[in-house]
């Protein structure tokens, strides 16, 4: 597996992660806390993603 699709792999993980217990907790200010972690882990995949399909 090349690397690239191994850090697209686990940077997915972790935003889902992240958005998932930030959602449950997000009363808290860690939960918002992993919230805001989760959609800038999830946008930066989202923008990787297009890079690569606009470059090859």
């Amino acid at each position: 597996m090349p690397a690239s699709i191994a850090l697209l792999l686990s940077l997915a993980t972790a935003g889902l992660l992240l958005l998932n217990i930030g959602y449950h907790k997000r009363q808290q200010n860690s939960g918002l806390t992993m919230l805001t972690l989760g959609v800038i882990c999830m946008t930066t995949l989202i923008g990787y993603g297009v890079y690569v399909a606009l470059h090859g």
